[in-house]
């Protein structure tokens, strides 16, 4: 992860293009395991998202660093924690009792489904 203290670009406001090389090759442990765990909790605040550049100042960049940039930013920007709604809680623990009552059905081949519906750009998908 990348640490506050770490020395960034004045210009760019980025890590080094070593560091970004770094961030992307390292291998991290699973969180599934408490050695993985532990690891996630010392360093999930970390991570500091790219700073935001208008068209212009992406522009003024060197072509080096417009491709750190690009790299670097949709990095942060895939590894954003989700935002938890009260109806994204809500259909969280509908499809936690469905998939635990599912997996406990003996002989019926018929499994309960959930559907989630609502216009568009509403997170279901990620919800889901």
């Amino acid at each position: 992860m990348t640490d506050t203290t770490v020395p960034r670009d004045l210009r760019t406001g980025l890590p080094s293009r070593r560091k970004i090389a770094e961030l992307i090759l390292s291998d991290t442990p699973s969180r599934d395991t408490f050695d993985g765990w532990q690891h996630f909790r010392a360093t999930r605040g970390l991570l500091v998202p790219a700073p935001r550049h208008s068209a212009a100042q992406w522009r003024t960049l060197p072509l080096r660093r417009r491709d750190d940039y690009d790299t670097y930013r949709q990095m942060t920007n895939v590894n954003l924690p989700l935002q938890q709604t009260p109806m994204a809680q809500k259909v969280s623990r509908l499809i936690d009792r469905r998939l635990s009552a599912n997996t406990r059905k003996k002989g019926d081949p018929t499994l309960a489904g959930v559907m989630v519906s609502g216009w568009g750009q509403h997170g279901k998908t990620a919800t889901v």
